[in-house]
């Protein structure tokens, strides 16, 4: 039996989480968020944890050897045949990395859902949930690396008939609605 993922990608604050929960109560689809993934090992306090807590206080994207890694281990683990990701791969090089991961270990991806807010909205949000690492120049920065490195992931989906374009700067429901109908659409 083939395993399914699902990769949710938006800039930061654009409700990925949020619209995960929904999709995983509906559809049964596991999330795993890079980010949650990235504090918890932050907060291990081991050499790694310092070395991504560093790297994410500044705003900055890990490394694809440590984000690739983890991700990869924390799949190799899960039970679940139907994986949402969240957050990875979010450069080329991991996108080309994950494919192979996934083709390698019986994975198909079936959709990538992309997740679409204007910039000042993305800031808004994230100001409003007061996190560590959600400083205004951190937001900027993380912001601004996902207008640059993101979009050639999504262009890369694009071409392979998988993207799903969701405009994501409206209320949660109507966001979820037009995903489960695109979803839906793609047979999934």
């Amino acid at each position: 039996m083939t395993k399914k993922i699902i990769i949710m990608v938006g800039p930061a604050g654009s409700g990925k989480g949020t619209q995960n929960k929904l999709i995983e109560k509906e559809f049964g689809y596991k999330p795993f968020s890079m980010g949650e993934i990235l504090r918890e090992e932050a907060n291990k306090k081991t050499k790694l944890g310092k070395e991504i807590n560093q790297i994410i206080s500044k705003g900055n994207m890990v490394s694809l050897e440590i984000a690739s890694d983890l991700i990869f281990k924390k799949i190799k683990t899960e039970k679940s045949n139907k994986i949402l990701m969240d957050g990875f791969p979010r450069e080329y090089d991991q996108a080309v990395v994950f494919d192979y991961f996934l083709h390698t270990h019986g994975f198909e991806i079936v959709a990538i859902i992309h997740l679409n807010i204007p910039k000042k909205e993305s800031i808004k949000r994230l100001l409003l949930r007061k996190r560590n690492d959600d400083t205004k120049k951190a937001i900027e920065i993380r912001l601004n690396d996902y207008d640059k490195i993101t979009k050639k992931v999504i262009n890369r989906y694009k071409l392979q008939g998988k993207l799903i374009e969701i405009n994501g700067n409206q209320p949660i429901e109507k966001v979820y609605s037009e995903i489960k109908t695109k979803l839906k659409a793609h047979k999934i």
